[in-house]
């Protein structure tokens, strides 16, 4: 198990930022095809576009980096709004994944919304096997919103 912490993400982790996203890009097989240059300037051109974009619609969002025992391993945007809870993002090196980081960040995440009894949103590719980790975890499709599904975990309301 290892110790995982975030800190704030600065601008000195571009580098490491858009490496993840590469890295966490379904099409990935098809821009390895791609001249190097092309493909890295493609990417760094989404990669901000998506930043921006997180930005502009999440200006109050915490921008983390996820460490697991002090190194970083990849990215967590969470957005608290009075509401709801939105994760706008999660990402984890390929060396990183499926090692329990996300369970036990989501279930931490989960047991904070529980508390304050706020529902926790997170928007997945309509193909992202990613639903099944999160259905399993009590999220429900809500929405659809073009090729993405808006998923949606509700506290207990009961519970006092």
């Amino acid at each position: 198990m290892h110790t995982l912490r975030f800190r704030p993400e600065t601008s000195a982790d571009d580098d490491f930022l858009i490496a993840l996203y590469a890295s966490c890009r379904a099409d990935a097989a098809l821009l390895s095809q791609w001249p190097s240059e092309q493909r890295d300037l493609f990417i760094n051109q989404q990669f901000q576009l998506q930043r921006q974009h997180y930005l502009r619609e999440y200006p109050n969002a915490d921008y983390s980096i996820i460490l697991a025992d002090e190194q970083a391993v990849g990215r967590w945007y969470l957005y608290r709004g009075e509401a709801y809870y939105e994760l706008l993002d999660i990402g984890l090196i390929p060396e990183y994944r499926n090692k329990t980081i996300g369970s036990q960040l989501l279930h931490e995440l989960l047991n904070e919304a529980e508390r304050v009894k706020k529902p926790v949103r997170v928007f997945v590719e309509q193909d992202n096997r990613a639903q099944r980790f999160y259905a399993r975890l009590g999220f429900n499709a809500t929405e659809v919103h073009g090729a993405h599904v808006l998923l949606t975990w509700q506290p207990n309301y009961t519970n006092p």
